[in-house]
Formats: structure tokens, C-alpha cells, sequence
């Protein structure tokens, strides 16, 4: 009974003692640069391509190979803050959090005890939601709670003279004092481990599939219309279709513009957001016939004749291509190329007018073989870039 009062006696101070080591944890001023990564509202996916998330990543993992020695013997720490809105659930953010810690782990080996995490659903210092901060600063762990103070020794009492007594009776010695009792040690929970991260989900190809035309050729009432799969985050493969059926009155004559065109082409995208390109193209079609509109001023130039002339042949081209698209928002997108190779056009040409005579022509040059400014509109595969 008398060793359960005492337990009972020592339990405030080894609360005060665990309240103080609590309170002791604190968070590290940055020592790195600090890298917020955007989140869509109610989404826990990681994308890369979203934002500059991208270009941020690439930069903390050179600030943790600036700081690998410190965080490898634990003197500094990642610390990970996730942010959401008044919607976003905790664990909606710890699942964010840990997509972020999984890309880290992954790409530079770091381990969960690097890492110090808190989720907060609101807004963070500079008032933005849906984002997870990262930044490298000194570790400062918790406060180890103090031992408690040893129990002061039995004071020994002197012992009281002898009171007169008779000689045929001796008074017993007094038994000394009971030395009291030692307070127990505080007893140290250890911290439940953080869960697992779960893997990052990185984004593959910014788009799958894309719808295409080419203003360019539309502005010269030549309507073309494309599509291009995107087979994986470098590599595409993209087909055109134009076609034209067009008359056109000059007083007594009447000119025409019926032609049409295939134009395949593989591309290879560059750089580190896959927006400049390198490609393998072509075009064939057949010109049924050719004497006026913009595409009949064409000809004319580069056959370098009078503008009389009516042209009716097959040609094809092939060459190479470079291009660039410029992003206009998520789903859409100006695609600029221009190509240069080989070309071959042969047929009759006729004198409508001043002159019936049909003659053979086939020109074969190098050339220009495309140009092209499209309005490109992408989906799937978050069909962005």
C-alpha cells in the first residue's frame, strides 16, 4: 500500500516531464532554398508537369546533395509541411506529403527517419492552399526529459542521552528512521513510426491523343485536319489530311483550286518540357487541277510561269522537320514548324486560255516542303505539359 501512494505521488512529475519534452520540439530555420509543390483541390497525385513542379524537384535534389553529410548523420532533416484547404481531409494531405517524400527517397536514397512532417488544413505563410513545402534546416528532435532528482539520504539522528534509570532495568535503543523509499524512473514511450510512404505517380507523356489544323493552310482556303498519338513522353506520330474544291470567277473565266494531301510525320520531342522538336516527314496528294486561288499563286511562282497556266499532276516530298508548341492553357496549344527536303511534281500543265496547248512537266528540287502555324487541342493523360 505504502509503495502504490508513492507511485501515485511521483505521477505529476513524470507528466510535467513528458509535457516539457513535447513542448520542446520546434522547427528548424531553412537552410536550403524552401520548394512548394502544387496539388490539384481534392487530388493526392504528385504530377510533375504540374506548374513548375518540375523545376522545382530538379532543385531540391540538388539541395539535398549540398546537404547529404548533415542529414546522413541525422544533424539536419527534410521538413516536409503540406496545406490544404477548408475541403481537404488530414489524411488527404499525409498522402500528398508522403507522395512528395516517396519522389525524394527514390531518387536520392534518403530514408523516412530524414523526414519531419506535419499537415495543416489551411493556409500556409504566404496564404496559398493545396501545396506541400520542402525545405533542409538543422534537426532539433525533443528535449530528453530530466532525470529526477535523487532522493536526499536519511538524516541520523543523534541518539537521546540516557534518562536515569534503575540499574537492574535497561531502556531499549530506538530503531532509527525507515529510509524512504526512491521514486520510480519516468517511464519513456517511444514514438508510434510513421507509415509508409505511398509511391509517387509520376506523370508518363503530357497528352495522348491530339486534335489538329493548320491555320496556315486554312488562311489559304486549303482546310486541313490532323490527329497525332502520342506514343510516349519523347516519341509521336502525327497524320494531316487537307483537301480543297474551290471555284473562282475573274469575269469570263473561271478559275480552280481541287486539291488534296496526306502528310505523316514522326516526331521526336526535346528539352526538358518536350516542347521543341525534331521530325521525319512527308506529303502526297494530287493537284485535279490547279489554275487559281492561293495555292494556284503558288504554283505559279515556283513552276515560274504566266498565271494562265492550269496545272494537273501528282507530287510527293520528304525531309525533315523542326517545330515548337507554345502552351495556351491546358488543353490547348500553337504548334510552329517548318520543314525542308526533297520534292517531286509531275503532270500536264495547260494554256487554258491564250494558248490550249497541254504539255509534260516534272520538277524535281529541293526545297521547302512544309510550313505550318496549328491550333492544337490535347487530351488524356492529364493533357497538359
Amino acid at each position: 500500500m505504502k509503495k502504490l501512494l508513492i507511485l501515485f505521488a511521483c505521477l505529476p512529475l513524470f507528466v510535467q516531464a513528458q509535457q516539457k519534452a513535447r513542448g520542446n520540439e520546434k522547427t528548424s530555420e531553412p537552410l536550403s532554398q524552401t520548394a512548394v509543390y502544387v496539388f490539384d483541390t481534392g487530388n493526392d497525385m504528385f504530377f510533375l508537369e504540374r506548374g513548375d513542379n518540375r523545376e522545382k524537384a530538379k532543385m531540391f535534389l540538388g539541395e539535398i546533395d549540398k546537404f547529404r553529410d548533415g542529414i546522413k548523420n541525422g544533424s539536419k532533416a527534410i521538413f516536409v509541411r503540406g496545406f490544404g484547404d477548408n475541403t481537404s481531409t488530414l489524411n488527404l494531405l499525409q498522402l500528398r506529403s508522403n507522395r512528395v517524400k516517396s519522389y525524394f527517397i527514390t531518387e536520392r536514397g534518403v530514408v523516412e527517419d530524414n523526414f519531419l512532417t506535419r499537415n495543416v488544413v489551411g493556409n500556409n505563410e504566404a496564404g496559398k492552399t493545396n501545396v506541400v513545402m520542402v525545405w533542409i534546416g538543422d534537426r532539433t528532435g525533443r528535449a530528453v526529459a530530466a532525470a529526477p532528482a535523487p532522493a536526499p539520504a536519511p538524516v541520523e539522528r543523534p541518539a537521546p542521552a540516557p534518562e536515569p534509570k534503575p540499574k537492574k532495568h535497561k531502556e531499549p535503543a530506538p530503531e532509527p528512521a525507515p529510509a524512504p523509499a526512491p521514486a520510480p524512473a519516468p517511464v519513456v514511450v517511444a514514438p508510434a513510426p510513421a507509415p509508409a510512404p505511398a509511391p509517387v505517380k509520376e506523370v508518363t507523356k503530357p497528352y495522348c491523343w491530339a486534335i489538329r489544323t493548320n491555320l496556315l493552310y486554312d488562311a489559304m482556303l486549303y482546310p486541313t485536319l490532323g490527329v497525332e498519338w502520342r506514343a510516349t513522353k519523347q516519341f509521336g506520330i502525327k497524320l494531316d489530311g487537307s483537301y480543297s474544291n474551290w471555284n473562282f470567277s475573274n469575269g469570263p473565266v473561271t478559275r480552280k483550286q481541287n486539291m488534296w494531301m496526306i502528310s505523316p510525320e514522326l516526331r521526336w520531342y526535346l528539352a526538358a518540357k518536350n516542347r521543341f522538336y525534331l521530325g521525319l516527314g512527308g506529303n502526297f496528294g494530287k493537284a485535279t487541277p490547279v489554275s487559281g486561288g492561293p495555292l494556284g499563286y503558288f504554283l505559279h511562282k515556283w513552276q515560274d510561269v504566266n498565271s494562265t497556266r492550269s496545272y494537273d499532276g501528282k507530287f510527293w516530298n520528304a525531309g525533315l522537320v523542326v517545330g515548337y508548341q507554345l502552351l495556351l492553357s491546358r488543353h490547348f496549344s500553337l504548334d510552329f514548324n517548318v520543314g525542308g527536303g526533297y520534292t517531286d511534281f509531275s503532270g500536264t500543265a495547260t494554256n487554258a486560255w491564250d494558248d490550249p496547248t497541254t504539255y509534260k512537266f516534272d520538277k524535281k528540287v529541293w526545297s521547302v516542303t512544309q510550313a505550318g502555324i496549328s491550333l492544337v487541342w490535347t487530351m488524356g493523360a492529364g493533357a497538359k505539359k
